[in-house]
């Protein structure tokens, strides 16, 4: 089963079933292993690998360039893959835990912090250096103690790159 027709299913299948099962079976590497999630699904969102670069390709750009980058990603992550669970209060109580999956032709280092720009949209709107942005409010913060956020690296074909940002209730603290 190639990337393209994975993310087509995902795009008129929105199951998380599918992408726990499917795409998790679709390269398997000895060294590569699959985080286990905690709790139950609040979200999952499907991004352009674009919409992810290595925090070393961005570090240097300037800001208005950054801010646009996130307005981007914000807009996409505004609509999720399979809906918001009802029921659950956001931001999301105790020490939640972020999946970021990406599908990529090359494997990015172990600390590019590719998935930073998605996961600064899941924080709540706010002030940052007198300007404000905003933010979808699923998780209260991207610290350690407020969240757990783990990225994972696949193979991919490429052109056939994207990422999966998942966001699981996680535990009730550290």
């Amino acid at each position: 089963m190639t990337c393209k027709v994975v993310l087509k299913r995902l795009y008129e299948q929105p199951c998380v079933d599918f992408h726990i099962t499917a795409i998790r079976d679709l390269h398997p590497i000895g060294r590569i292993s699959w985080p286990e999630p905690h709790g139950t699904i609040a979200a999952m969102y499907m991004l352009h690998i674009d919409e992810c670069p290595p925090r070393n390709r961005t570090r240097h750009e300037k800001a208005w360039m950054a801010a646009n980058a996130r307005a981007r990603v914000l807009m996409r992550m505004r609509k999720p893959v399979n809906p918001v669970h009802y029921g659950l209060e956001y931001p999301l109580a105790g020490r939640p835990q972020v999946l970021c999956f990406r599908y990529s032709s090359v494997e990015p280092d172990a600390l590019a912090g590719w998935a930073k720009i998605a996961v600064d949209c899941l924080q709540p709107s706010g002030v940052r250096r007198g300007k404000p942005y905003e933010g979808l409010g699923i998780i209260a913060s991207d610290k350690p103690k407020d969240a757990e956020i783990i990225e994972v690296w696949h193979p991919a074909k490429p052109g056939k790159g994207f990422c999966v940002i998942e966001v699981w209730t996680g535990t009730d603290g550290y």
